[in-house]
C-alpha cells in the first residue's frame, strides 16, 4: 500500500477505536443507571402504594435500561480479525460470531482493501449498536419521567372514609371529642402503603377544638385505627 493509503487506514482504524472506547463507556453508565433504578424499584416498600401503571413505567424503564447496556456492550467489543479461514468459513463465523468482522489473512500480510472494508464494516455496526442503544436509553429516561407524574398524582390523591379509633390510642389527646366512629381524610398512598403509620386529617369541631373551619391533622398507628368503610358520595 501506499503510504497515503496506511495513513488513511490508520486514520480508520483510530476512529473505531474511539468509537468503541464510547460505547464501552456509555455501557458502563447505563449499566450502573439500570442497576441503581432497580435497586431503588425492590428496595422501596411503598411501591405497591402506587397504582399497577406507575408500577409497569418504572419496571419498563429499567428493562430499557438493560437492553440499551446490551447494544452499547456489543457495540464495544465489535471488531475485526485476520483469518485464513476459507469464505465458507468466514461466511460461518459471521453468523456464529456477529461481532467480528473477518478478513483474509495472506502469506503476505492482510489483504488491504479487504481490511479496509472490514474496518468499515466494524465502524458502520458500532454505530447501529450505539444508536439502538440511545434510542432506548431516551425511551428509559421518557418511561421514568412518566411514572414520576403518575406517582406525583396519586401522592396528592385524597380519599374520605369512616374510621375507628382505639382508645388507647395518643391520638386521642389531640381530639378529646373524636366520636367512636369518624369521618377522616387521608393520602390514597398512604392508605394503601405498608407504613406502620397514616396520617388523618378531621375537622376541629370533630375534635373539640373550635370553628368548624380548621382542620387538625394527626398521625396514628395502623394498628391503633379501623377503617370501616367509604363516605358515601
Amino acid at each position: 500500500m501506499a503510504d497515503g493509503d496506511d495513513e488513511d487506514l490508520l486514520v480508520e482504524i483510530a476512529t473505531t477505536d474511539k468509537y468503541r472506547a464510547r460505547s464501552n463507556s456509555v455501557a458502563a453508565l447505563t449499566a450502573a443507571a439500570a442497576g441503581a433504578l432497580a435497586a431503588a424499584l425492590a428496595l422501596n416498600p411503598a411501591l405497591v402504594a402506587f397504582p399497577f401503571a406507575t408500577r409497569v413505567l418504572a419496571m419498563t424503564s429499567v428493562v430499557f435500561l438493560v437492553v440499551a447496556t446490551g447494544a452499547f456492550v456489543v457495540g464495544s467489543v465489535l471488531h475485526a480479525r485476520a483469518t485464513a479461514a476459507t469464505k465458507a468459513g468466514r461466511a460461518a463465523n459471521k453468523f456464529l460470531r456477529p461481532w467480528e468482522a473477518l478478513f483474509e489473512r495472506k502469506e503476505s500480510g492482510p489483504d488491504a482493501e479487504e481490511y479496509r472494508r472490514s474496518i468499515e464494516s466494524v465502524q458502520r455496526q458500532i454505530m447501529r449498536a450505539t444508536d439502538v442503544g440511545m434510542w432506548l436509553a431516551a425511551g428509559a429516561i421518557l418511561t421514568i419521567i412518566a411514572a414520576l407524574i403518575s406517582m406525583l398524582l396519586i401522592n396528592e390523591q385524597r380519599e374520605v372514609l369512616v374510621f375507628s379509633l382505639s382508645d388507647t390510642s395518643p391520638a386521642r389527646a389531640l381530639c378529646p371529642s373524636l366520636p367512636e366512629m369518624f369521618e377522616a381524610t387521608t393520602k390514597t398512598v398512604e392508605l394503601r402503603s405498608l407504613d406502620d403509620a397514616l396520617t388523618l386529617q378531621v375537622t376541629s369541631d370533630l375534635c373539640g377544638l373550635g370553628a368548624s373551619e380548621g382542620l387538625i391533622e394527626f398521625t396514628v398507628a395502623r394498628t391503633d385505627v379501623l377503617v370501616i368503610r367509604p363516605v358515601a358520595g
